[in-house]
């Protein structure tokens, strides 16, 4: 670095006024990567030193994302930057210039915004679309007119392939919420439709992001309704975000008349997808796909079998319980559908707990865990030593379900055996183990958060940090509440070992001091 460049940066570190994440950060001294740090070395530089600033400016710009830029310049102070900043930033090079000036379109000061937008629409620079996006829904009406008028350039020059790239920014008109700028939004769509951008929407069909291809079908939506090949095109997309938007939408027009479609969505291969046809589905026509329903009631996913259900109330459904006895019968000598387990273990009675427990030890994952959880559910205390035993699952999903249900069970049920893994070497377990164990919020949980500040993994500390900082912001000022003897006794052993930690993270630090406090008045350890 440039030596009256350091001496600057170390002025900068210094100051009263910057964050404690700015002061924190190491700095190479090279080049800062804090953009704070650059736009105020931009301003109090000289013209030598400021040119190569706002190259590392614009390289900075370059890598983030658009939907990042309104976050990560939040913190950056930008309304340090002054008008004259904006004519110093248009006297650069294009290519540094399009970045610097969009920086001054995320300031907090709006005459710079209003400037900085004037001046982009003079460099005609392409990069300057995703700035002028964010801009035409500002809360200042002179910034968007500014922005506006750039849009104007922006569409005179034909930028559908810069508008594709930025869809993101484009579908957040759509949302804005301060100003109505819905019709902008439209206008964009309608400018993307004409006939000498296909080319660039084609393009965006087939682009290996998901949300690109979404956001090209959506602005073609009107042409799938007189397309059948274009609309199985569609259909085939490999994402399951593309198929559900489309299959959603093929139920509100004509095509949901054609039955052979319809089931055909119903058995797509991503459970996401049958859920949005599941949603959408015409209710009085379910009679027609009543078999698919019905199926579709003992499928694997929960949500997709709650949703089938659902549909099929009023459509004199089968007793699904009895439906899945008799298929986890004919399935004995081989593998059943998990979903056959679960639906059994949600419609089913207690004396079906046998049919289920048999599956407890099955060698495929899924299906060990759909049986776990219908037992439980059927019953608590015959699946204990199951339940037990499946809390060191070689299957990270297996330990999961569990757990989950684990958190619904008695507490004597398993919390001895959770006591233990949390003593335990294996870094997932003991997070298992002390979630399930901190949940409660209640002085209960205490043993266990000093229990994981103990641990051996760094991952077990930081979940055991969290559940101080919840623990502290629930309890902390209760005065009333008063730990029971047995937690009094549990904290005795572990207090003396865990108060001395000195390594608590700094966003954790206020919340480690006040619980430290709470901790020493209950056992009455006295103040240093």
């Amino acid at each position: 670095m440039l030596p009256r460049l350091e001496a600057l940066l170390i002025e900068f570190q210094a100051r009263p006024h910057a964050s404690a994440r700015w002061r924190s950060n190491a700095y190479e001294w090279d080049w800062p990567d804090n953009l704070g740090a650059l736009l105020w070395l931009h301003a109090q530089g000289d013209e030598r030193d400021r040119a190569e600033l706002a190259e590392r400016l614009a390289e900075q710009l370059r890598a983030e994302e658009p939907r990042s830029w309104m976050a990560y310049a939040a913190n950056q102070r930008l309304w340090n930057l002054e008008r004259a900043d904006v004519a110093i930033f248009e006297s650069y090079a294009a290519d540094v210039a399009v970045e610097c000036l969009g920086l001054a379109t995320l300031s907090a000061n709006g005459f710079v915004r209003e400037d900085a937008l004037r001046a982009l629409v003079r460099l005609a620079h392409p990069r300057f679309v995703g700035y002028v996006l964010l801009r035409l829904g500002d809360w200042v009406v002179q910034v968007r007119s500014a922005a506006a008028a750039a849009l104007d350039a922006l569409l005179e020059r034909g930028v559908a392939g810069e508008l594709i790239a930025h869809h993101g920014l484009v579908e957040r008109l759509e949302r804005v919420g301060r100003v109505d700028v819905s019709t902008v939004a439209a206008r964009l769509r309608a400018h993307l439709r004409e006939p000498r951008w296909r080319e660039a929407l084609e393009v965006g069909l087939v682009s290996e992001r998901a949300t690109t291809r979404l956001f090209c079908w959506r602005t073609i939506e009107a042409e799938l309704d007189g397309d059948r090949a274009l609309l199985e095109r569609a259909l085939r997309d490999r994402d399951p975000l593309v198929r559900a938007w489309v299959a959603a939408r093929v139920l509100t027009t004509s095509a949901a008349d054609d039955a052979q479609l319809v089931r055909a969505l119903l058995r797509d291969r991503a459970s996401r997808v049958r859920a949005c046809v599941l949603r959408a589905l015409p209710r009085e026509r379910v009679d027609v796909w009543r078999d698919e329903l019905c199926e579709l009631a003992l499928s694997d996913s929960a949500n997709v079998r709650e949703l089938a259900r659902f549909v099929l109330r009023h459509a004199n459904p089968p007793d699904f319980a009895a439906l899945c006895r008799a298929r986890l019968e004919s399935a004995s000598g081989g593998a059943p559908r998990a979903g056959w387990i679960a639906t059994l273990g949600e419609l089913g009675a207690p004396s079906d707990f046998e049919r289920v427990a048999v599956w407890v030890d099955h060698p495929g994952a899924r299906i060990r865990a759909a049986a776990l959880a219908a037992a439980l559910r059927l019953d608590r205390t015959r699946a204990e030593p199951a339940i037990v035993r499946a809390l060191e699952d070689p299957r990270r999903a297996v330990r999961a379900v569990v757990w989950r249900c684990l958190r619904h069970a008695p507490r004597e049920l398993w919390t001895a055996r959770a006591e233990e893994l949390l003593r335990g070497s294996d870094a997932g377990v003991q997070r298992n183990a002390l979630a399930a164990l901190t949940a409660t919020r209640d002085w209960r949980a205490v043993p266990a958060l000093l229990e994981g500040l103990l641990a051996p993994h760094e991952s077990t500390r930081t979940l055991a940090w969290q559940g101080i900082d919840a623990w502290q912001r629930r309890n902390g000022t209760r005065g009333w509440l008063r730990p029971s003897d047995d937690v009094k006794r549990r904290l005795a052993m572990l207090w003396p070992r865990a108060r001395e930690r000195r390594d608590a993270p700094p966003a954790f630090a206020n919340a480690w001091d006040n619980f430290r406090r709470k901790l020493d008045e209950e056992l009455g350890v006295p103040r240093a």
